[in-house]
């Protein structure tokens, strides 16, 4: 009987033409969860989650807070071996309480690998190691808080790294080889954020703005900021009778324009809003997909289409963002592959050649 109640940590690799290319249900808990998964340079794959996570108004969360689990796979999706990264000294040792396990699991240009965890004072950890899991630095940031997975990193053009996050939208640099605030701003009016990417030396930000002309909801922004912070623009879709909301993914487009995934009414919410180099509306498109989980994620693909996936769906657009190909339906566990199936809910989806890999929970007893 499907009940859904036990699930092992699914990650799988699609290709852009629809073709599962590998799937691996990988079990160690009641609970199993993959939060972030990240291409290494060695071909293989690294995923961040937490086994033996709980279950609590959905999924997942843990109640060991300073443990989290990294698992490397080789270029075809098989474990070679899995580890327990402690982050004990720079969070309380407080357990039984509900903690969000993290996300933004990176490989850097100099081979390293980097992540956010949520801190056990209400703040964020971001903790650095090599590739095979030994630490390089932890570093705590007190009430900086990733409500809804509002948060996220990268590494900077300069190679440093800049991270978003907290209740008011505030932007840190930090030193590569320490995590030390270099910048800091914060952004009047500005609330969560979710997505962060590079501009050349500038960044543009995607998060939700406090409130909207009619006070009724927190509507979408677009914030375009210099490479130390400085706001240069911004744009907020206040008084959109569609109420264009819950920001989930930005990518920097091939046309140096701006594509913003987000919900918008009225059902489904799926939506895709792209802008010029100045944030000016040029197009917005709506999907079959309810975007479970408020998941989502896209990239531009080598033939000049985009990559699209939620909590439920994964879809392949094309230029123009006209569907060429969708895996599942707007509200449901299986995807269907050219080739294949897999069941479960997406927690983060990440670029690689030709496709994209995706990791979440499922469970082949689903399928």
């Amino acid at each position: 009987e499907n009940t859904k109640d036990i699930a092992d940590m699914m990650v799988y690799a699609v290709s852009d033409n629809g073709d599962l290319l590998w799937k691996n249900y990988i079990d160690g808990g009641i609970w199993d969860l993959g939060t972030s998964v990240t291409q290494l340079s060695d071909g293989g794959y690294m995923v961040f989650g937490v086994f033996d996570a709980i279950s609590y108004s959905g999924c997942c969360y843990t109640q060991n807070g300073h443990v989290r689990d990294i698992i490397k796979l080789n270029s075809l999706g098989q474990e070679l071996w899995r580890k327990k990264i402690d982050i004990h000294d720079i969070g309380a040792e407080a357990t039984g309480l509900r903690r969000p396990i993290g996300k933004s699991l990176i490989e850097t240009s100099r081979q390293d690998l980097v992540f956010i965890a949520f801190g056990l004072n209400s703040g964020m950890n971001v903790v650095m190691m090599d590739t095979t899991g030994n630490p390089i630095w932890n570093q705590n940031y007190p009430n900086f808080y990733f409500h809804n997975d509002n948060a996220e990193l990268l590494e900077t053009e300069y190679g440093d790294l800049a991270i978003i996050g907290g209740n008011n939208l505030t932007f840190r640099l930090l030193d590569y080889s320490s995590g030390t605030i270099i910048e800091e701003k914060l952004y009047d009016e500005l609330g969560y954020s979710r997505a962060i990417v590079n501009v050349d030396d500038d960044f543009a930000i995607l998060g939700n703005a406090k409130f909207d002309e009619s006070g009724q909801y927190d509507p979408i922004f677009l914030l375009k900021v210099n490479s130390e912070g400085d706001e240069i623009w911004r744009k907020i879709w206040s008084g959109d009778i569609a109420r264009p909301r819950t920001a989930l993914d930005l990518i920097f487009t091939s046309d140096y324009g701006y594509l913003l995934f987000c919900y918008s009414d009225p059902a489904p919410y799926a939506t895709l809003i792209k802008t010029d180099s100045e944030g000016n509306e040029e197009w917005r498109k709506k999907y079959n997909d309810y975007v479970g989980g408020s998941q989502g994620w896209i990239h531009q693909t080598e033939d000049g289409g985009y990559f699209m996936a939620s909590g439920y769906a994964v879809t392949k657009l094309d230029a123009n963002g006209e569907v060429e190909w969708d895996a599942t339906g707007s509200s449901s566990f299986t995807k269907f592959f050219n080739n294949g199936m897999v069941s479960g809910i997406n927690h983060d989806m990440k670029k690689i050649s030709n496709g994209a890999v995706m990791t979440g929970y499922g469970s082949a007893d689903w399928e």
